[in-house]
């Protein structure tokens, strides 16, 4: 009864836009999900973890999925509920070069759907939009005017100045970066994670990114608009670029550390 009281709770006063962080209970582990950055993917290995692999799960990457898992087994927190509620928490994310991350959202919402995935009351955007008139749309909105799908990463990570996340892996090395990940949570005593499947690569129609950002103008929109995450998480990335192997993450063991990120 009391852990219903607490969900109910937080429902009603943490806003849905601020819950971004799935905690797994009996594993003491939290995910910092990242639209756009191999969320789905990530979320059905999650749900493999608790339950064993299957060949669909319908809506996994829908946050009522996790809310309404029976046995309280996981939970969908703000980032100031996962500090307070489990401080010893091993939290993990994955990011994705923000010029990817643009191109991406304006390829799958826009054009492979003809705008109907585009959120009811977005304003600005259409179906019939040029990339360059999409950019610049982006650029003028702050996070909290945006979709999730296209607010800042450092907006979901950070909070009260501290980045929670104690490890941040990197789409562009996305396999490599989930077995390191597999390893730190298993030599805290954590459980093995089951394989990474990746449910939505970049579709074959869609230009590479720096073919996208031919105009110098559109790279110094995205640079602008997302300069903490270029800051935070890709200071030797801040051109569009094919996805490549990159450096692996680092484990942060000093939870008052300045922020580390990989490659630094």
């Amino acid at each position: 009864m009391i852990n219903i009281l607490n969900k109910t709770a937080r429902r009603l006063f943490s806003p849905n836009r601020d819950r971004d962080f799935i905690w797994l209970t009996e594993h003491a582990i939290a995910y910092a999900r990242v639209p756009k950055a191999a969320n789905s993917a990530i979320k059905l290995s999650l749900h493999d973890l608790l339950f064993g692999e299957q060949l669909r799960v319908p809506n996994v990457n829908r946050d009522e999925f996790w809310r309404n898992l029976p046995d309280d087994r996981a939970q969908v927190l703000s980032a100031a509920d996962l500090l307070r509620d489990h401080p010893n928490a091993f939290v993990f994310t994955f990011t994705r070069n923000p010029f990817s991350r643009v191109a991406s959202c304006y390829f799958d919402k826009l054009v492979l759907n003809d705008g109907k995935r585009i959120a009811n009351g977005l304003r600005g955007f259409s179906a019939d939009m040029s990339f360059a008139q999409y950019v610049d749309r982006v650029a003028s909105l702050d996070d909290e005017q945006i979709t999730k799908h296209l607010c800042s990463m450092s907006s979901i990570l950070i909070h009260a100045g501290r980045l929670v996340p104690q490890f941040v892996g990197r789409t562009e090395n996305v396999l490599d970066d989930w077995k390191h990940l597999g390893q730190a949570i298993h030599e805290r005593g954590g459980p093995r994670l089951c394989r990474l499947r990746i449910l939505n690569k970049t579709h074959h129609k869609r230009p590479p990114t720096p073919e996208m950002f031919a105009d110098p103008g559109l790279v110094r929109l995205v640079r602008e608009r997302y300069r903490s995450d270029f800051e935070m998480f890709y200071a030797d990335m801040d051109l569009p670029v094919v996805d490549v192997a990159l450096a692996t993450p680092r484990i942060r063991t000093d939870q008052q550390m300045k922020p580390q990120v990989p490659g630094a």
